[in-house]
């Protein structure tokens, strides 16, 4: 089992579940577990992305600030489909 932390529009789990529903994702099951977390850091938005039609989210991790997260437990199949 791996603990995987995400932040951004992977705080939904509808659009991380997304990942795990991948054809080439052997195990389509729900996580273990899911937690709330903090990351120590800034969040801020930059780019673009054809899929959202918007800007990415990214952690900038030389300024410290408070940036909300989640923590899935899942698989080390399902990390690796991540």
């Amino acid at each position: 089992m791996v603990w995987y932390a995400c932040y951004g529009s992977n705080l939904s789990f509808e659009r991380f579940k997304e990942y795990l529903d991948k054809e080439d994702c052997p195990d389509h099951s729900n996580p273990v577990r899911s937690e709330g977390f903090f990351f120590p850091y800034d969040i801020y938005f930059a780019g673009s992305s054809s899929r959202w039609g918007r800007g990415k989210a990214f952690l900038d991790i030389t300024k410290p600030g408070f940036s909300y997260g989640r923590m899935y437990l899942i698989k080390q199949e399902q990390y690796i489909c991540i």
